[in-house]
């Protein structure tokens, strides 16, 4: 794709600001709109000239940092997507964009599209907040007749009618349609979910959840730290509805090697106070200026960023099930764990 950009340009507070135009080449259409703000930024550093500035943090669509108007429409054209989510088959090729910073007398100018909200963050730090009803959808490991992850579903049989659901959505349910997926993306997609779907365990490894859960609940030890139901520790991740959230591939991979893949949720911090008292813990959420985590005690805790000498991820601590269970323990452990579908 080529994509044509008029952006706001203005060095600082009180500076004389103007729309400069650029231009970039070879855009996939699969890159998010800041990840092409990046290419246009190396692009610009290369022929010594001054980067576009924006913010940004997460870039999942969580944190809140990253915002500007796109075409005079805050965080582009895609309902209810912020700007590190919009994608750029959201344009057509060759298609002109205007970027300008949010204006606003609460929020002054700092530099081309950012701007400064300390104001907002001030009301924040002193409790403010509005109650939105927002609702939600439903989640979809709860909806009976559905399992993606053991390739069950309740409406489609062929590749065709997966593809057809995908498109279109199903009216009247929390399922929507999919009008920016091209038809090759489509089709990715449903191949993904074929090739996602549980396979069948092979002859002579098939397990007992009934031993996984004894050893679970004693020789693996691993009460410890998880928690099922109301029996065991919350240091760890809760796994009451493990065997709805992870296959068992994936959930035999991370007893063989917990340090392969850690979940967001799951990622494990140290940090170090002003007085020099270390902390870890299993990390609940962190911003720009805090941290929240359930530390080794099983308590609530809550720092201030600018306070600590130390904040950093740490590995699982979770070592090998190799180490301590056989091959048939493992799989019998394996089991019981993707039995495990919530109350």
């Amino acid at each position: 794709m080529r994509i044509k950009l008029r952006v706001w340009r203005q060095a600082g507070p009180g500076k004389r600001g103007r729309l400069v135009d650029y231009s970039t080449d070879d855009v996939s259409p699969d890159m998010s709109f800041l990840e092409m703000l990046d290419v246009v930024n190396e692009g610009l550093i290369v022929k010594g000239e001054d980067p576009i500035a924006f913010d940004s943090d997460c870039r999942e669509g969580i944190c809140g940092t990253c915002g500007f108007l796109i075409d005079g429409v805050p965080h582009g054209p895609v309902r209810g997507s912020t700007v590190c989510q919009l994608h750029m088959r959201s344009f057509r090729d060759g298609v002109t964009v205007v970027l300008e910073p949010w204006r606003a007398k609460a929020f002054p100018l700092v530099k081309d599209l950012i701007v400064d909200r300390s104001t907002f963050d001030r009301i924040i730090e002193s409790g403010g907040y509005v109650g939105v009803g927002t609702g939600g959808a439903p989640d979809g490991n709860l909806i009976p007749g559905i399992d993606l992850g053991h390739g069950q579903f309740r409406r489609a049989l062929t590749d065709r009618e997966l593809e057809n659901i995908i498109e279109n959505g199903i009216p009247n349910t929390a399922m929507p349609p999919s009008p920016l997926l091209t038809e090759d993306a489509v089709q990715r997609l449903v191949a993904f979910l074929r090739s996602n779907a549980e396979q069948k365990p092979a002859p002579g490894k098939s397990g007992d959840p009934a031993r996984g859960k004894a050893l679970f609940e004693g020789k693996g030890e691993c009460t410890d730290c998880h928690r099922i139901g109301t029996l065991g520790s919350r240091t760890g991740p809760d796994l009451t509805r493990i065997g709805l959230q992870r296959r068992a591939a994936d959930i035999e991979k991370s007893l063989l090697d917990p340090k392969a893949e850690i979940q967001a949720g799951n990622r494990l911090v140290r940090l170090v106070t002003a007085d020099g008292k270390e902390v870890k813990g299993r990390l609940l959420n962190h911003d720009t200026y805090t941290v929240q985590l359930l530390d080794w005690d099983e308590h609530l805790r809550s720092f201030n960023k600018a306070d600590l000498r130390e904040f950093a991820f740490e590995d699982s601590p979770m070592p090998s099930a190799k180490k301590k269970l056989s091959s048939q323990q493992i799989t019998d452990l394996v089991a019981y764990l993707s039995s495990l579908r919530g109350p």
